[in-house]
């Protein structure tokens, strides 16, 4: 191996387990073959490749993580999903999840849901003739009256008084 390589950052050279028992097993019967001769010398034992360590392997992004999270809200937004499932889809914790959505999108994976939810009200508002509590239930939303606060606060306006202004 040159030195350049072993020197790069983040790589190892990789034991050759089996040669070095052999090698040992080979020392350990010539010295039980020769009981007089008691100086032991320590073999070589050449590495069996370079492998990249772990603990320097490339780290996902805060825009990768947060882009996950965002795909796993928009296949998910109509069940019951909460901030818990979405740090699980995202592979990281429940504090870290928060924090890069909040660091990257400015908001709250909590309200990432929920707009999520709004804007597929929107949709439906707009393309169906579908009554509150029904478009409630298909954006997992537990009844009408909690879609219309919802709608609200991200909108600016209830669901009756956003669709007359369209």
């Amino acid at each position: 191996y040159t030195k350049d390589l072993i020197e790069c950052k983040g790589l190892s050279i990789e034991p050759d387990f089996e040669r070095e028992g052999y090698e040992a097993a080979k020392e350990l019967d010539r010295l039980l073959s020769r009981p007089g001769k008691s100086a032991h010398r320590m073999p070589l034992v050449r590495g069996s490749g370079v492998v990249v360590r772990a603990s320097t392997r490339t780290s996902y992004s805060a825009e990768a993580i947060v882009q996950a999270g965002m795909d796993f809200i928009r296949g998910n937004f109509a069940k019951e999903i909460t901030v818990a499932s979405v740090a699980r889809a995202m592979r990281v914790s429940r504090r870290l999840a928060e924090l890069r959505f909040r660091e990257i999108r400015g908001t709250t994976i909590g309200a990432s849901i929920a707009g999520a939810r709004v804007r597929h009200a929107q949709k439906l508002l707009k393309t169906t003739k579908m009554t509150l509590a029904e478009i409630a239930a298909d954006c997992g939303i537990s009844d009408a009256s909690y879609l219309v606060r919802v709608f609200k606060r991200h909108v600016g306006l209830s669901p009756r008084a956003w669709i007359r202004g369209q």
